[in-house]
C-alpha cells in the first residue's frame, strides 16, 4: 500500500496532488526515469519518430490539469532535444492535431504492405503502392540480436534428455542416462526411494 507524501500520491502514470478540497493531477515519472526515447538517428520511419513525440504530448494534455500542461510540454521538448531531434521537428509534433479519418480513403485502401524500413528506398516503394490503394506500414529492420542465438538457454536444465548423477548418503553415486526429461527421471527415482 502506498500512502501520500507531501499531499501527493502516484497512481500508474498520474500524480494526484491534494490541494485543499481539490485534486490536481499531472504526469508521473518515476525517479529513475531517464527520458530516453527512440533516438533521431535510429533506423525507423520518420512518421514513427514523430508519433512518439505526439503520443507523449497528447498524454500530457489528457492527464495534466491546465496549470501543468506547459511545464510538461517543455520537459518533453528538452527530452527530445537530448534524443537528437531539432526544435522544428519537436514543435511540429507538439502541435495538437484533430484529423478526421477520410471515409473515402478508408474504403479505397484494401490491402496493407508491411515493409522493413530502409531510408529513401521504402519511401519510394510506399508512394508507388499508395497509387494502387495499398497502405504501407513500415517496421524497423532486423537487429543483430534477432539473428543471434541467446547466450543463455531459457529452457530448464531438467526439461531435456541427458546424463544425470545422484549422490547417496552412504557415499555411493548413481549415474544414469535418459532419453526423456531428466526432471521426470529424477522424480521416478525419488518415488522409488520413498516407496522402498
Amino acid at each position: 500500500m502506498e500512502t501520500e507524501v507531501n499531499n501527493q500520491l502516484a497512481f500508474l502514470d498520474v500524480l494526484v496532488k491534494r490541494n485543499g478540497d481539490l485534486l490536481d493531477h499531472t504526469v508521473y515519472r518515476k525517479p529513475t526515469h531517464t527520458d530516453r526515447y527512440l533516438h533521431k538517428l535510429s533506423n525507423h520511419h520518420p512518421s514513427q519518430k514523430q508519433r512518439i513525440i505526439r503520443t507523449l504530448a497528447n498524454k500530457a494534455r489528457r492527464i495534466c490539469a491546465n496549470e501543468y500542461i506547459q511545464e510538461k510540454l517543455s520537459h518533453l521538448n528538452k527530452a527530445f532535444l537530448a534524443n537528437g531531434y531539432n526544435d522544428r521537428e519537436i514543435k511540429a509534433a507538439l502541435v495538437p492535431r484533430q484529423r478526421k479519418p477520410d471515409v473515402n480513403e478508408q474504403k479505397n485502401i484494401i490491402n496493407k504492405a508491411f515493409l522493413p524500413y530502409v531510408s529513401q528506398v521504402t519511401d519510394r516503394i510506399g508512394k508507388v503502392l499508395k497509387k494502387h490503394n495499398i497502405k504501407s506500414i513500415y517496421k524497423p529492420t532486423r537487429k543483430i540480436r534477432d539473428c543471434l542465438r541467446p547466450a543463455k538457454d531459457k529452457r530448464e536444465p531438467l526439461s531435456s534428455a541427458g546424463i544425470y548423477r545422484i549422490p547417496c548418503s552412504c557415499g555411493s553415486v548413481y549415474i544414469g542416462t535418459t532419453k526423456r526429461s531428466v526432471g521426470t527421471r529424477l522424480t521416478e527415482h525419488k518415488r522409488n526411494c520413498r516407496l522402498g
